[in-house]
């Protein structure tokens, strides 16, 4: 079976659903969409609030990410990618490119901060005695 992603799958399950119906006209049947049978309506409205919070915390640490990096902040950045990649990890698929670039924009800061933290300190070691 081949699935298309139309739609940010880090979106909770009913805000997926809207977006498909107002957006392509059809309701998505795929697990990720499907209510859980076994769940009580409350259980199922907490399950859909606790997605919908975790969504909006990815959007606030991916959002924290680039305002860091803009302002060259780059330790605040990568400890803001940390905490967005555990995040992308529970809300999308293993195979989701969109999981894969908040794990490409991690590798990139971490090895980022290393190289500047090395530079700084052989200039702060060549000033101190040069």
């Amino acid at each position: 079976m081949i699935t298309l992603t139309y739609i940010d799958l880090a979106q909770s399950p009913a805000a997926r659903r809207a977006a498909l119906r107002e957006t392509y006209g059809f309701e998505c049947a795929c697990a990720g969409c499907a209510s859980k049978p076994s769940l009580s309506a409350a259980e199922a409205e907490t399950a859909e609030a606790e997605a919908a919070a975790e969504a909006a915390a990815l959007e606030r640490h991916t959002a924290a990410v680039l305002k860091a990096i803009d302002a060259g902040e780059w330790e605040a950045a990568r400890d803001q990618a940390t905490a967005g990649c555990a995040l992308a990890s529970r809300l999308y698929p293993p195979s989701s490119p969109a999981l894969g670039l908040h794990w490409l924009r991690l590798a990139k800061l971490q090895v980022g901060v290393r190289v500047r933290v090395r530079v700084r300190v052989t200039a702060g070691v060549r000033l101190g005695f040069g």
